[in-house]
């Protein structure tokens, strides 16, 4: 099964996790959780903004845009992590933590597919 994988299943599978992130953060920082003492949309665009550019790079089918989503999902686990650490924040923080950890299993997945089809076709 795992080396029937492409770089266009790769996008297929990484894509929807990505945006569930992307889409975790007005739920998380505007509804679920707001913040106490800043403006709720102003720190819901400040952890919407920098999900923009892979976002971009995924409507586009740039090829390197699971590149940058994954250096960028590794700062948004951290995040998640600290975050979960807080009673208010918990559900919000482990399910965006979750989807940054499944975003990258399916990465190796597909990575280690691509390498045993490569060693098949040899």
């Amino acid at each position: 099964m795992l080396n029937k994988f492409t770089p266009t299943s790769f996008r297929r599978c990484l894509a929807p996790l990505y945006f569930m992130v992307l889409l975790l953060q007005p739920i998380w920082h505007f509804w679920l959780a707001p913040p106490r003492k800043a403006n709720p949309l102003f720190v819901t665009l400040l952890f919407v903004v920098p999900l923009l550019p892979a976002a971009l790079g995924y409507l586009m089918k740039w090829r390197l845009a699971n590149v940058l989503a994954a250096m960028l999902l590794l700062g948004y686990f951290i995040v998640g992590a600290m975050q979960a650490a807080d009673l208010r924040h918990r559900l919000p923080a482990l399910m965006q933590a979750a989807l940054c950890v499944g975003f990258y299993l399916v990465w190796l997945a597909a990575v280690m597919g691509e390498k045993r089809a490569a060693k098949l076709r040899r």
